[in-house]
């Protein structure tokens, strides 16, 4: 079984899952034979739209749903927001310009790269915190 934090299972394999259908979605757009320019509007649309509507409904209902509320990581919160801010303004940078291209790609998934890697680096640091390894014997313990 996958021994990963619930923070690392969130930025990658439920991130993955949750937006495979909308890679499928922007392949399909980029890859139509129709046009010889791409036309992503429906799949920028639906990215966009997706992102808010789990920003805005999922966000509020989670907390509405619960007794008392949801408790959260208000360090782990700005982390993701934070990074998360940083996309959408990359992408409306470069749809501002009227173009998407293998640049804004390599920043984007550099983006995405750091941030699992800094994810990894918060939640190892948190758990070696809330469990510290077990002190090691003294060599006159090992001995007696």
């Amino acid at each position: 079984h996958l021994e990963m934090s619930d923070a690392m299972l969130g930025s990658t394999l439920l991130a993955l899952g949750g937006s495979i259908t909308d890679f499928m979605t922007g392949l399909v757009s980029v890859l139509s034979l129709e046009n010889e320019q791409p036309d992503v509007s429906l799949w920028l649309g639906g990215l966009v739209g997706a992102g808010l509507f789990a920003t805005t409904v999922v966000v509020s209902l989670v907390p509405l749903c619960s007794d008392g509320g949801a408790q959260m990581d208000a360090k782990a919160l700005s982390r993701d927001l934070g990074f998360r801010s940083l996309a959408n303004v990359l992408v409306i940078t470069f749809a501002c310009l009227g173009y998407f291209n293998a640049f804004l790609g390599i920043v984007m998934t550099a983006c995405y790269v750091v941030y699992v890697l800094i994810t990894l680096r918060e939640t190892s640091k948190t758990e070696t915190q809330a469990n510290p390894p077990d002190a090691r014997p003294s060599v006159a313990e090992d001995l007696s």
